[in-house]
C-alpha cells in the first residue's frame, strides 16, 4: 500500500487525473486506474 501527501501528488505519480481519484474516494466510483483509493484514518 502506498501513501501520498495529496490527491494531486497521487495523480502525478500514476499519471492520472485528480477528479477520477477523488470520485473513487467519495464513493462515486469503485476504483480509479485499477486502484481502490481511500483516505488514511
Amino acid at each position: 500500500m502506498k501513501e501520498f501527501e495529496s490527491i494531486g501528488s497521487a495523480a502525478k505519480a500514476i499519471k492520472g487525473s485528480q477528479p477520477n481519484i477523488s470520485a473513487c474516494i467519495k464513493g462515486r466510483r469503485k476504483s480509479a486506474y485499477g486502484i481502490k483509493w481511500e483516505f488514511k484514518d
